[in-house]
């Protein structure tokens, strides 16, 4: 299930450092890449998308991993596949900012916070419809 990443993002690094390097930095974004699935205004695809290309010049057997992993490969072929998310993960995200937009506007005492956290959702749900969606399937 291995996605098309552009040939020039493909070339793996010549010197062991510079492979090493790649692999932290590879790690530094998927790690971010992982703080989004729980953390809704941060991004994930994009954390995710720079891991594999990072990956992809550092290390064989993380790129393979992570673009054949279940979930993150799947976003991952998603967008370089098609500029697209799948139903499934715009339903996802658009819930998770909701749940997590709703629970801070109760949790927090400042009526000008609450008006600045819902006016974020809004940007960010609007901004989340109108990235093309691929049906699940």
């Amino acid at each position: 299930m291995e996605a098309e990443i552009v040939q020039s993002e493909r070339q793996m690094a010549k010197s062991r450092a510079t492979r090493l390097g790649w692999i932290l930095i590879g790690h530094v974004f998927l790690g971010v890449g992982l703080l989004g699935t729980v953390i809704p205004l941060l991004p994930t695809t994009v954390f995710l998308l720079l891991a594999a290309a990072s990956y992809a010049r550092g290390s064989e057997r993380f790129y393979t991993y992570l673009m054949d992993h279940r979930v993150f490969g799947r976003l991952i072929n998603d967008w370089n596949q098609h500029r697209a998310m799948s139903a499934g993960a715009k339903r996802w995200a658009i819930g998770s900012v909701l749940i997590s937009i709703t629970v801070s506007t109760i949790a927090v005492d400042l009526i000008w916070l609450r008006v600045v956290l819902v006016v974020i959702a809004v940007f960010v749900i609007a901004k989340l419809l109108r990235i093309p969606t691929r049906e699940d399937g």
